[in-house]
Formats: structure tokens, C-alpha cells, sequence
């Protein structure tokens, strides 16, 4: 059945269009898109506008989200996070994890997000033993994306040792490990299993150089990258970029880049800490950065050089990671100010031929998580499956044009704008409610409950 849509202003191709006829066919794919005002009949949507893609999300993470704001250690920092982050993952039991997956990506979903880039290095039970279906935790996870309606590229982790020089894991990692044999066995499976799903993604991800080793990893791309994403996380932390150097006498994202063929189907996560020419190296190999703002500023990382690296057209998208925040528009404005901040200066990410900063921002995250995702078939744009997001403007801004009311969104909005989201041509949510908005708060609060307990 062709579906239509009305909208009194559409972004699509980086322009502005006004009073427009969408036509969606049957298979969800955007067919057309023609000057037209609605019938009388007929709802017309303020504003419409693409969806973006979330490239990294740790969603058993999301719980403890706002719950270690407090000082465990005259030096708090991101590896006294992670060790309570360690206690906390033990407690999660796989229908658990599929609750909380559930209720992260219908949040997500609402704030904007049509498709999950989910790095996923949960495997193995409490004990560290395998579960006698193998898949059971990343199968959960893509199941749960299924059901709610979410596009998902699925990362599972590739996670070997505890740090450089093949440091033995420790007894929070336990959960996380896999031999190159059981993780090639595992992507294999995933990739059979939803080979046919069109919500589906597989991709791989080896977790980070500190935690994999080169030389399997180099095998593993052979026999799994296959034009698929492949994500890591590189230069997070200063003592990582540290240790690398003791260990290879080289950076981590100069290891990375002279040991593989980094290229565009690579997103590297954060690499935060990086010199004039590892800034240069991923631009020119047209790898994607994966920018995760709240997250980094929560977890006091550090910040990305987005001035230098837009300087050379390199390719960036965002992510909501740890979920401290599941907001677009937030994970934007923190980009943008996070660059202010550190240049002393406004609309840091603009020039004088593209003046609005929200709208390159936007755009720009648009294209890399596409980029990120491997998301081809899929967007705002004629002929792929529709994704995109419909905006209530509140009535005081409708005065302005559309420029400065995608800008007062982006950089001003309180409440969320996103009325109606959707999918591959289908709406998931409308008037801001998603079907399992019933079930699904009594059964997280039960997990919580569970989780906090102990």
C-alpha cells in the first residue's frame, strides 16, 4: 500500500523544501517527493527530516547511567568507571539484557534514532562459562532491535586480554573473552542466522589494540571484514595511547594503520588523542571517527579535534555509548560547544560558503553513521527504504525560516521536538508513543530492582 505524507517544510539533500508530497511505496522505499499541500483530510507534518544513525551504544551500560556520579577515588577516572562498571554487567542475566535492550532502543528510537550501532562484548555467563547456545547474548540484542522496530548493525567484540603485551584478563573481563576460533564461529553464526533480515546488520569488532592481538586480528579481517563495518575503539585514554607507545614504540592509531588496511568501512571509536598526522592518516583512509560527546565528557576522556579533521573532509558520526545521554540533539550540541570551548570561539563547525552550524553538524552525522553502519539502502533520500524523523514546531518559531528553526532545535529545544518516527517506510513511533510504552517500564523496573539489590 503507497503511503503519502504532507509536510510544510522537508530537509533532503542538504536542502530546504517547502509544502511537499512524499509518496512511499509498499516495500517502504521513497519514491517520490513533489510540491503539493494537503488535502483537507489529510495531517500535515511541520517539518521532516532524516533520522541518524547511532554507531556505538553499550547497552547494558544504559542502567547505571547517571548511578556513578559520585567520588570512588581522589583520582575518579574512566578505569575506576570501568571497574564499577565490571560489578555492575555481573549482575545482568540474558532476560535482563533483552528488557533492557528493549526499553534503550525505544528511547532511542524517540530521540531521533533510526538505526543501532550496538558493540557488544557480553558473551559468556557470570562465571565466564559460554551458554550452551553460544549466541544466546548477541541474539538477544538483535531480537529485542527486531521487535522494537530499530534498524541494528550488530558489532559483536572480539576481546582477548586485559592490555598491552598480552596482559591477562582480569576477573571483570570474564564475560567478555573469546579465543579468534569461537569469535570467528560466533560472527558466522549471527551473519546465517539474519543473512536475510533486512533490519540486520553484522558486522565485527575487535575491541581495542589493548585488548586483541595484531597479528590474530589481521587474520580475523581476512576471513571476516568482507565489506562488513568493522569498529574499534583506538586513543580513548592518554595511558592507552602511553602503554601502546612502551609496548610498539608507535601510537595506537599509527599500529593500527601500518599493520591493516584501514578503510572505509572502518569507524574507530573516540580516538580522542591523536597527532597532527594520525588526523590526517584516517581522514585520507576515509574511515569513519566515532564521536560519543556525553559519553567522553562523562567519562573525562578528552576531546576530539573536529576543526583539524573537518579541514580535510574526514568522516565523523556520534554515538550514544554508555548512555548518559540518549539525545541527539544533545550529543550535537556538546560537539559543538566541547570545540568552542577548546578554540575560544563560535560555530566552530561552519565557514563563510556553509554558515549554519547546526545544519552541517546534522548533515554530517547523517552521512557518517550511514557511512559507519553500513547503512546503503536506507535515509531520507529518493529511492531508498524511508527513515526520518517528523518535528512539531512550537508555534512561537514558526515565523522564522527553516534554517533558524532547525537551529533553535538543535541548539535550543527543552522538549523533544521528534513527534513520529519512521523506519524502512513504517512509523514506530507517532504522537511521540512507542506500542510497548505499556509493558515495558514495569518489567525494566523490576530488572533495576533486581540489579541493585544484590
Amino acid at each position: 500500500m503507497t503511503l503519502f505524507i504532507y509536510a510544510k517544510k522537508v530537509f533532503l539533500n542538504h536542502q530546504w523544501f517547502e509544502d511537499q508530497k512524499l509518496e512511499i511505496d509498499a516495500q517502504g522505499v521513497l519514491i517520490s517527493m513533489k510540491s503539493a499541500f494537503a488535502p483537507s483530510h489529510e495531517k500535515t507534518i511541520d517539518m521532516v527530516v532524516p533520522s541518524l544513525a547511532n554507531l556505538h551504544s553499550h547497552a547494558f551500560q544504559w542502567p547505571m547511567a547517571g548511578l556513578t556520579e559520585y567520588c570512588s577515588s581522589h583520582q575518579d577516572s574512566f578505569w575506576t568507571w570501568r571497574d564499577i562498571m565490571y560489578q555492575f554487567l555481573n549482575k545482568v542475566e540474558p532476560e535482563d539484557l533483552a528488557i533492557i535492550a528493549k526499553a534503550l532502543y525505544i528511547e532511542m528510537l524517540k530521540n531521533g534514532y533510526t538505526e543501532v550501532g550496538e558493540f557488544h562484548y557480553l558473551h559468556k555467563d557470570a562465571q565466564g562459562n559460554p551458554y550452551q547456545q553460544p549466541d544466546l547474548l548477541s541474539v538477544s540484542m538483535i531480537e529485542a532491535a527486531i521487535e522494537v522496530g530499530i534498524n541494528i548493525c550488530h558489532l559483536p567484540v572480539f576481546y582477548q586480554y586485559g592490555g598491552f603485551n598480552k596482559t591477562a584478563a582480569g576477573d571483570g573481563q570474564k564475560r567478555f573473552l573469546l579465543s579468534d576460533h569461537q569469535y570467528a564461529d560466533l560472527v558466522h553464526s549471527l551473519r546465517s542466522r539474519y543473512q536475510q533480515h533486512h533490519q540486520v546488520k553484522i558486522g565485527m569488532a575487535p575491541h581495542s589494540l589493548r585488548a586483541v592481538d595484531v597479528g590474530d586480528l589481521k587474520e580475523l579481517c581476512l576471513d571476516l571484514a568482507d565489506n562488513q563495518p568493522v569498529h574499534i575503539h583506538i586513543s580513548e585514554q592518554l595511558s592507552e595511547v602511553e602503554q601502546c607507545l612502551k609496548v610498539y614504540q608507535k601510537r595506537p592509531v599509527e599500529l593500527l594503520y601500518s599493520e591493516l588496511d584501514v578503510n572505509a568501512q572502518w569507524c574507530l571509536v573516540h580516538a580522542t588523542h591523536l597527532n597532527e598526522h594520525e588526523v590526517e592518516q584516517i581522514a585520507k583512509s576515509q574511515a569513519v571517527v566515532g564521536i560519543c560527546p556525553t559519553t567522553e565528557a562523562n567519562l573525562g576522556d578528552g576531546i576530539f579535534p573536529l576543526s583539524k579533521f573537518s579541514d580535510l573532509k574526514g568522516n565523523w558520526g556520534i554515538g550514544s555509548d554508555s548512555h548518559i545521554s540518549v539525545n541527539m540533539v544533545e550529543e550535537l550540541r556538546w560537539l559543538e560547544y566541547a570545540q568552542r570551548l577548546q578554540m575560544h570561539r563560535r560555530n566552530v563547525y561552519a565557514s563563510s560558503d556553509k554558515p549554519m552550524t547546526a545544519i552541517n553538524l546534522f548533515y554530517d552525522a547523517y552521512k557518517g553513521g550511514n557511512q559507519a553502519l553500513g547503512n546503503t539502502n536506507s535515509g531520507l533520500e529518493i529511492g531508498k527504504k524511508a527513515n526520518l524523523l517528523a518535528l512539531k514546531i512550537p508555534d512561537q518559531f514558526l515565523p522564522c525560516n527553516s534554517d533558524q528553526i532547525f537551529s533553535k532545535f538543535i541548539f535550543s529545544s527543552r522538549n523533544n521536538w521528534i513527534q513520529d518516527v519512521m523506519v524502512s517506510g513504517h512509523w514506530v513511533i507517532q504522537q511521540g508513543q512507542h506500542p510497548l510504552d505499556e509493558q515495558l517500564p514495569m518489567q525494566l523496573k523490576k530488572v533495576m530492582k533486581k540489579i541493585l539489590s544484590h
